[in-house]
């Protein structure tokens, strides 16, 4: 099923233990566009402290967008933590997957593979093969493994009587973190006139059918690898 980050952002996971902590962000890597890591909020047994949960740990959402893990609240107190403005390099998720046992997704992929947050996605302007025409403002996923199929364009910095659309995430050209922009391979003709985003709609398959009908693009989403990013220490 589809569901937007937004709603998930704020709600929670549910641990092995019956535990419960906040959702802070989520972490994708910037070449297929997957959800790699919940980011969650541990200050309620480590003050000032966060974590990070691997999606392969995690079930479906929940009716209420509460997320189950695989994991009792020991086993994660115990392992590696994000001390405060520590970077999440590769030396850090390395560490991680040894602890839980974790296959690293980043193996023989032939790309290095960078994270990104979807908070620092929502500051990311779109631009169009003609110019830019609005800005990020969710990510829409498969739950059953955590993929981004869609982004949320919201076009009103550009018109503010426009309306929110959807990206397919196989339209996209580069997600530049550098210049904080995402680029796609459709122009702003196509954009304007594409079907309105409406949250209910997207648990049907044929809201899909009619917004890759109107980009002429095929029906049935596939999973493509973006170009990556420069490689990261």
């Amino acid at each position: 099923m589809l569901k937007s980050l937004k709603d998930l952002k704020g709600k929670g996971i549910e641990m092995k233990s019956g535990d419960k902590a906040p959702i802070m962000d989520f972490l994708t890597d910037d070449v297929h566009m997957t959800v790699r890591y919940i980011v969650v909020d541990a200050k309620g047994w480590l003050p000032g402290r966060k974590v990070l949960v691997s999606t392969e740990t995690v079930g479906r959402p929940r009716e209420n967008y509460e997320i189950p893990v695989s994991l009792t609240m020991d086993q994660i107190k115990n392992g590696p933590i994000i001390e405060k403005d520590k970077q999440i390099d590769r030396k850090f998720e390395q560490d991680l997957s040894g602890y839980y046992g974790w296959k690293p997704y980043w193996e023989n992929e032939g790309k290095t593979q960078n994270l990104i947050s979807m908070e620092e996605i929502m500051k990311y302007h779109l631009t169009a093969s003609d110019g830019e025409i609005g800005h990020a403002e969710d990510l829409i996923i498969d739950d059953s493994d955590w993929t981004i199929r869609y982004m949320v364009v919201d076009m009103s910095n550009w018109n503010p009587a426009a309306k929110r659309t959807l990206i397919s995430t196989n339209w996209i050209k580069d997600v530049n973190m550098k210049t904080k922009r995402v680029d796609v391979i459709v122009n702003k003709e196509m954009i304007k006139g594409a079907p309105e985003y409406d949250p209910e709609d997207m648990r049907i398959t044929e809201a899909e059918k009619k917004l890759h009908a109107h980009y002429k693009k095929p029906a049935l989403w596939t999973k493509n690898a973006l170009e990556p990013q420069i490689a990261r220490m």
